[in-house]
């Protein structure tokens, strides 16, 4: 079989394993499986991967490939199939470490972080080889973030880098850089000290060659500048990250689009806001990202009601609702509770409004932007006739000066204009964010990292949410999903532009844990 044997000389496994298949040599082609298999995971060829071991009939593959394809199954998007197999192999003592890492990865993408780390630390109990235990460590120390447990957190994901470090896991190490980003979601470090680590994250990914793993780090980054006040910046940030999705979609794209829609609407464009949240919400069910699900349907809804399409916020508003009814358990509560309470001071209901705004800041996942919506709408509420309570006031004036900037509050300026005026010199001097300049033209391609002048044209000082290598994400596309209307039009909303489609199946990405609210979102990612 020369041409077999020359396929797989030049480089071209696929194609060398049908040759041996064609020639009935059925052992060969499981040996050139088994000897392709770790490098292509590692240089995220899971298309590849996936191709060549669905080419062979399944129960010769033996457990080791085939937990190899259930992680390309979730890779593509193929939850059910995967979840499937994977409980079949989690009791073989030999894959049972790695089965129960991909188990934890489904269960982050579906935000249920209590689970995921059961499953990790059922794994860590499940004698891994150094090159598991490094993710599942680092899924372990994510849910523990996510679960408001970070202090725990850091020492597991520092040592998970080392370890990494000192086995060579170059991509796995980008992963750990971009997971202390996320670590940092629920806190309030300094911009400048964000900076710096996602910039860390992004300059592993370009030495590990998993430049589009980046696509996180930069959201993360733009999220964070937009609350800054610095929307050009978030801007930049955000045309880096594009570039690096058209070069290969990732899971990532539904963040970008939501980040698109944060800033289009903070420059006042609420029709571009509108579209780029239905474009989010369609590529997160296409990828089976359950958990931004509910808070793009309240973002929708509140536009809406703003809109005075009050059919169409309501519609949202309870597929929202059915959503958080769907998975009660995910970290997202408290993003919730603060979308209900801004709803019941909409509608004039003040006593539930307080209730579910001092709920959503009780929670230590509140991210930064709902902090600082959340207490104004407090303050807000008091009656005229008494003072404001000065620790609330306390607690605004000091989201306000980190942050040197009231961009956060700017879709609620015209509701909280009595506020204001019980509160002058409320807003910094920055407070007025800048307008946006969104150009759909040409985007810069992402400079080489390392290159300082690349990195300040290009916007490369990284970014969020789950911070990115934190929580690479797969595509559980599969997962059973509520159905919502196809766009609020049918509720009396107006048309919403061109949808954007589902990304590609063969999406190159690590798998991993879930994230957190704005930037952070994504708190901990990867496979």
């Amino acid at each position: 079989m020369p041409g077999a044997a020359r396929a797989e000389a030049e480089g071209r496994p696929l194609e060398a394993l049908r040759l041996y298949l064609q020639a009935g040599d059925t052992p060969r082609a499981l040996d050139l499986a088994r000897r392709s298999a770790p490098a292509l995971e590692e240089g995220w060829a899971f298309d590849v991967l996936r191709q060549m071991l669905d080419s062979l009939p399944y129960a010769a593959l033996g457990p080791d490939l085939q937990v190899k394809l259930c992680l390309c199954l979730l890779h593509v998007g193929e939850v059910v199939r995967a979840e499937a197999l994977l409980r079949e192999l989690r009791d073989l003592p030999e894959v049972r470490a790695e089965t129960l890492f991909l188990l934890s990865v489904v269960a982050s993408r579906r935000g249920d972080s209590a689970r995921q780390l059961a499953l990790a630390e059922d794994g860590l109990r499940a004698a891994p080889t150094d090159r598991v235990r490094t993710r599942l460590m680092r899924v372990q120390a994510s849910a523990l973030n996510v679960l408001g447990r970070t202090a725990e957190a850091l020492p597991i994901a520092h040592e998970a880098l080392a370890l990494a470090q000192d086995t060579a896991q170059h991509g796995e190490r980008a992963h750990l850089l971009a997971l202390l980003n996320a670590l940092q979601a629920f806190t309030r470090t300094p911009l400048a000290e964000r900076e710096a680590v996602i910039q860390a994250g992004v300059r592993a990914y370009h030495r590990a060659g998993l430049a589009p793993a980046c696509t996180r780090l930069h959201a993360s980054l733009a999220y964070l500048y937009r609350l800054h006040g610095r929307l050009q910046d978030a801007w930049t940030e955000l045309r880096v990250a594009q570039a690096l999705e058209d070069q290969g979609p990732t899971p990532d794209g539904c963040l970008v689009l939501e980040a698109q829609g944060d800033l289009h609407r903070a420059g006042g464009d609420d029709r571009a806001a509108q579209t780029a949240y239905e474009a989010a919400l369609h590529r997160a069910e296409a990828q089976g990202i359950t958990y931004l699900q509910d808070t793009l349907a309240y973002k929708l809804a509140e536009l809406a009601l703003h809109a005075g399409h009050t059919a169409a916020a309501h519609t949202w508003l309870t597929q929202a609702r059915s959503w958080q009814y769907e998975q009660p358990g995910r970290w997202t509560g408290g993003g919730a509770q603060f979308y209900e309470g801004l709803f019941a001071a909409l509608r004039g209901d003040p006593a539930a409004a307080t209730r579910h705004l001092r709920a959503a800041l009780s929670d230590p996942r509140l991210g930064l932007e709902e902090q600082v919506r959340a207490q104004a709408w407090l303050l807000h509420l008091t009656p005229a006739h008494q003072p404001l309570p000065a620790e609330g006031v306390g607690a605004l004036k000091e989201l306000l000066t980190f942050l040197g900037s009231a961009a956060a509050l700017h879709p609620d300026l015209s509701a909280l204009a009595p506020l204001q005026a019980r509160m002058p010199g409320l807003f910094p001097a920055r407070g007025n964010p800048e307008a946006p300049t969104p150009r759909p033209g040409r985007r810069p391609a992402p400079a080489p990292a390392g290159d300082p002048a690349g990195r300040r044209r290009a916007g490369e000082c990284g970014r969020h949410a789950a911070a990115a290598g934190t929580q690479q994400t797969c595509r559980i596309a599969g997962v059973a999903r509520a159905a919502r209307p196809r766009h609020p039009r049918a509720a009396g909303g107006r048309p919403g532009g061109r949808r954007h489609g589902a990304a590609p199946r063969g999406v190159r990405e690590g798998l991993g844990a879930a994230p957190a609210r704005g930037p952070q979102r994504g708190a901990g990612r990867g496979l």
